[in-house]
């Protein structure tokens, strides 16, 4: 978060344990992550807060569904999460852990999955680049202001569209050039993905990421709601097709 944290910001490290798990390795029990983390923000003073909560079993609770709760105790803005749990990376390093696909699907607030820890500070260009999945509808305008309050003067933004019959690009770029004036943020380009006949969105924007990746200043956050215009279909059980997707893309970190 050291890349993203403005001096204004408190931030809290959660941990949700379950002591019924003796068997964990001595850096996994709770005791240890408590001493390690609250060393890490004591330089943060009163805008550093560690906190912790016990998942007791029974009924239908589990563990991530404690920490959203944990979340909410906190009166956090934004959650932030890697890609995967204790046990490490999948087989299949693009499939995330089961309590980040959880998060993604049911957290109350904007969800940040960091992937590439690289700041600002490591990287050739000294700036991040944003890339904004946009289709114009009011899910799509949060997102984007969302993301705008996470950028720095310096850093680069993409808004990225897919090219639909009913979709006006003169009126996106008017709006989004609107919203990102509010945050003063000028570097604003356009990208309109064209996708081949019968080709799926998700894949069309796929392919773009794919080949922005393997540029040096590749997107470092892509930024998309967690459900697309269709979301009702699956009633919050899943996440949309785009956003899927961007969650299995390698390196780049997410923002929902």
């Amino acid at each position: 978060m050291n890349g993203l944290r403005r001096d204004c910001d408190k931030i809290t490290i959660g941990h949700v344990h379950d002591n019924r798990k003796d068997f964990l390795a001595w850096n996994m029990k709770p005791s240890y992550i408590r001493e390690v983390y609250t060393s890490k923000i004591m330089m943060l003073g009163e805008k550093g807060n560690y906190a912790s909560k016990e998942f007791m079993g029974g009924g239908d609770e589990d563990t991530k569904s404690v920490l959203v709760n944990l979340t909410q105790d906190q009166a956090a803005t934004i959650m932030v999460c890697g890609m995967h749990g204790r046990k490490g990376p999948k087989a299949d390093p693009t499939i995330a852990g089961t309590a980040v696909n959880f998060l993604a699907r049911n957290c109350p607030n904007p969800l940040i999955i960091i992937k590439d820890p690289l700041t600002r500070a490591d990287k050739k260009s000294g700036w991040y680049r944003f890339g904004v999945c946009y289709d114009g509808s009011n899910k799509a305008i949060a997102v984007l202001e969302t993301t705008l309050g996470l950028m720095k003067h310096e850093d680069r933004l993409t808004i990225i569209t897919c090219k639909e019959s009913n979709i006006q690009m003169g009126q996106i770029e008017s709006t989004c050039n609107t919203i990102a004036a509010k945050y003063g943020m000028t570097n604003v380009e356009y990208v309109a993905v064209e996708r081949e006949a019968g080709q799926n969105v998700y894949k069309a924007i796929q392919h773009y990421l794919i080949m922005e990746s393997n540029k040096d200043n590749y997107v470092d956050f892509v930024a998309v709601g967690n459900t697309g215009v269709n979301y009702m279909k699956n009633k919050g059980t899943t996440l949309g097709s785009v956003s899927n997707m961007v969650v299995r893309a390698k390196r780049m970190n997410v923002i929902f």
